[in-house]
């Protein structure tokens, strides 16, 4: 499963429509926070998709809700920090 007590896990990639990974998300950052997600299996996020989870969190982050992205490959924190996700979210790259 993709939801734990502790975190929730990105599939390996991501792109083309977020709705249904925004919709997991929010319905596990209904029961947590913060919302820890899990991106050590995720290897690639395509641009268009890395805007809607930044469109589909921010009212999270709004909420005064605490958003983690975890254990983030190098190339996907870049991307994330390009379109400002580290502006409402905190962006922990892998630690090699």
């Amino acid at each position: 499963p993709n939801v734990s007590p502790d975190r929730f896990l990105m599939p390996v990639t991501v792109s083309g429509s977020t709705a249904a990974l925004l919709g997991s998300i929010k319905e596990y950052a209904e029961q947590y926070n913060p919302v820890v997600i899990d991106c050590s299996r995720l290897i690639r996020i395509d641009f268009t998709a890395a805007g809607q989870l930044l469109n589909g969190l921010a009212p999270l982050s709004g909420e005064g809700r605490i958003i983690e992205f975890q254990d983030v490959n190098h190339l996907v924190a870049a991307l994330l920090h390009v379109m400002g996700l580290n502006q409402i979210a905190k962006i922990f790259p892998h630690k090699y």
